[in-house]
């Protein structure tokens, strides 16, 4: 089974690049879509938030065998951050391998590790799908966070979702990535 995965995040400084990292940022959403269910997990109190993601992949891991992160940068960013900020707050992780990821941007760069070019918007508007929520960039969160927009972050996150699904869904169609 696969579990498209997205987070959101912002600085724990006045520093806005430091929501890009989890020495000095913080999780504010987590999205997954899976089966047909769309799941967006927003609380204000951060370790809670990661708490509840991991409870719910353990739920999963009970009924699934085999369960695949899919996401667009998400074995440098998503993951990487999830599991260093579940290591500040002493949280039990589901220890993935290194078969758990299907990242989408290491696959479309066919795994070179330079020349990476491309967002999950650039790709969206490749395969002809609508692209960002309110052309809100990722960037935009920190502020939305602070503003306490959050249905605004819940519609961005569940934007990014639908496009990481559509960009899974084509890569699959053309044989870039095959099905477990």
């Amino acid at each position: 089974m696969e579990i498209i995965l997205d987070i959101e995040t912002a600085p724990l400084t006045e520093n806005a690049e430091d929501a890009l990292s989890p020495m000095n940022g913080r999780v504010v959403a987590i999205g997954m879509k899976y089966l047909k269910e769309e799941l967006i997990i927003m609380e204000d109190d951060e370790k809670e938030l990661i708490q509840k993601f991991w409870e719910k992949i353990r739920e999963l891991h009970k009924q699934f065998s085999i369960i695949r992160y899919v996401g667009f940068n998400i074995r440098d960013f998503d993951f990487y951050f999830l599991i260093n900020r579940s290591l500040h707050f002493n949280l039990e992780i589901v220890r993935p391998t290194g078969t758990s990821f299907i990242d989408l941007r290491e696959h479309l760069a066919l795994f070179r590790t330079y020349g990476k070019s491309g967002t999950l918007n650039d790709y969206a508007k490749l395969i002809g799908v609508k692209g960002k929520y309110k052309d809100i960039k990722g960037g935009d969160v920190p502020l939305l966070w602070k503003q306490k927009q959050f249905e605004e972050i819940r519609n961005y996150l569940s934007q990014d979702l639908f496009m990481t699904h559509a960009l899974f869904e084509r890569c699959k169609n053309i044989g870039l990535i095959f099905e477990n």
